[in-house]
Formats: C-alpha cells, structure tokens, sequence
C-alpha cells in the first residue's frame, strides 16, 4: 500500500505507513478528497471495514499479482467511495510449480539512538522486526484447474521512550511544603499550589494534609496497590523516565483455486484469513496497564469471468468479509 503515494495524485497521512493496522494502511488523500475515503478491493471484492472505513487486511507483496490505482474517473464497477480506487489481485496458479521464501528483518544495532530515549535508564531501546512468510503455486489439472498458496508472519518488538511525573514520596505522604514558597500563608495571599481543607475552608497548616484525613481508596492505590513507581530522573518534562515495550504479531495466509470451464469461461474461489494482537504496554510496572487487543479478519470470494466476444467479457464476483477486534468469529 506504501506504493500508492508514488501516484500522483495521492497524498499520504499522518500513520499511511503501509502497515495493516487501524487507520495506515488506507490513510491516503486521492484527488483533494478526504484521507481514509478510497476503496480497496483485492479480486473485486471490498476490503473495507465499515470502521472508519479503514483496510480490513493487506495481502503481502509476494502474493500480489498486479496493482492497479484509479485517482478520479473510475469506472462503474468502482464505487462507494469519495477517494481513489485501488484494485490488488492476488496471484493464481500456473502450469508449473513456483514458490517463494523471504524474510525481512531489523534490529537496534543500526539505528541511531533517539533523543529521548537518550534521557531514560534505557538510552539503546530494543527494536526488533521479522517479516518472513513462502508462497507456492502449481497446476492440480494441466490447463484446466491451479492453485496458489500464501502465508506471512510478522513481529515487531520495540521500546519507546516515555516520560511522565509521578508522586513524589513526599506527596504520597500529604506533603506538599514544596508546592509553595517558604514561610507562605495561603489564608492571607492564596497562591497556585495552596491547599485547603474542603470542611473549614482554611488552608492545610505548612500546606500538609494530615494523614487522618486520606481517603481509604487513595491510601490503597497509593501503599498498597502501588500504581505509581518512584521518581527516578529530573527533566523538565517529568520526574521519571523509562522505557515501554510496544509491538504486534500478526499472522495471514491466502488460498486461491483457480478453473477453467472453457477457452472463454473461468472461475476463481480465494479464502483469506488474517490475525494480529497488539502488546499492551505498562509503563509504571503496576501491573494494571493497557493490554493488546486481538483483530480477526477473514473474506470468501469468488468470481466467475465469461468472453462473449473480443470487445464484451461479463465477470459477476461475490464475496464476504468479517473483521472483529475482539478475537470472535
């Protein structure tokens, strides 16, 4: 998808990084048009989700027979859209047997170190991606009936640098003396920092909270429970620093059969299936951090392609796609 924006005409957006998670690999302008509004199709049949309708899967480089992009006057087969038009076909069978291996991988060692990343207690991230998969296609019947076969798995680890403030012991004790200058009377001059007791509406004595007065929740976040790490750098930006592991695993595979009813009739049948979970990340180690979330996405499709003569050739396609992003068929 990434080839598109060398089309002129399109221009990519902000995450079109050709990658098939929500709102990249569709995330084009076509033609002044809103970005995210074109149609895909990959043999005929749509590959939008009716989910911002972003790209519901992206069959790998390998099992792409031709590619084909439409920025303004498509034809009437073209629809549902108020962008381009990109058609894919995924490649079928010959009368002999061909196939494929690759495997495209990076890591850390090459990469230059990020400024951020710089600043924390891990300034050599890891990063991590493999990208491998095989394709495979022959003839079942000489001249009449092929198959094609596809499969890709992909992996990206990385680490990113994250910044936040976190309570400070002192806080977590009902101290806050720091927020204001010393010798400070808020009752007399209320200055930002200045904390008042809700009930008598006088400011905390040294502008300390005293601890009869913590509520049960907070004091079982704060000391038992432990969500908040300890502060462990002094940045402008924040009183602690670390790393978050972020990443994916996805997995796809695509079978098509191909046959030949006659010299000027010919069927196809394709069945795709593609799964990825993101890593959650959790960045202050409390363990109640985000969690990834698994995307299940499958289409049927099937065509059948008829010449009647050398200027007229019918096609009628149907198909079916599910995309689910809570794992359920």
């Amino acid at each position: 998808m990434s080839l598109v924006q060398l089309v002129p005409g399109v221009v990519p957006q902000a995450g079109a990084t050709g990658q098939a998670g929500p709102m990249g690999s569709g995330n084009f302008q076509v033609s002044g048009a809103f970005g995210n509004q074109s149609a895909q199709y990959l043999d005929g049949a749509p590959l939008n989700s009716p989910y911002g309708n972003t790209v519901a899967f992206v069959p790998p480089q390998d099992a792409v027979e031709e590619v084909r992009v439409s920025t303004n006057n498509s034809d009437a087969e073209f629809g549902r859209s108020s962008g381009g038009s990109i058609a894919m076909t995924i490649r079928s069978g010959t009368n002999g047997f061909h196939g494929s291996l690759y495997e495209y991988w990076r890591n850390k060692v090459l990469n230059a170190t990020d400024y951020f990343a710089a600043q924390t207690d891990n300034p050599n991230p890891a990063f991590n991606q493999h990208q491998y998969g095989a394709t495979f296609g022959g003839p079942i019947k000489k001249d009449k009936a092929f198959f094609f076969f596809s499969w890709e798995n992909y992996s990206v680890r990385s680490a990113n640098p994250f910044i936040a403030n976190v309570p400070t012991e002192a806080y977590l004790k009902g101290d806050f003396s720091a927020l204001i200058p010393a010798g400070t009377d808020c009752d007399a001059t209320p200055i930002q920092g200045c904390i008042f007791d809700p009930a008598t509406k006088k400011a905390f004595s040294g502008n300390k909270i005293p601890s009869n007065l913590f509520d049960a929740t907070s004091n079982y976040i704060a000391n038992v429970q432990k969500i908040w790490p300890k502060p462990n750098a002094s940045l402008s930006t924040g009183n602690y620093a670390t790393s978050i592991s972020l990443g994916n695993n996805s997995t796809q595979f695509n079978v098509r059969g191909d046959y030949n009813l006659s010299s000027k009739q010919r069927l196809f049948f394709r069945y795709s299936d593609y799964r990825s979970k993101g890593l959650g990340n959790d960045p202050f180690g409390s363990g109640i951090g985000s969690v990834g979330t698994p995307i299940t996405t499958f289409q049927i499709a099937m065509g059948d392609s008829y010449v009647f003569s050398q200027s007229t050739i019918g096609e009628i396609h149907l198909s079916y796609l599910r995309t689910s992003s809570s794992g359920d068929r």
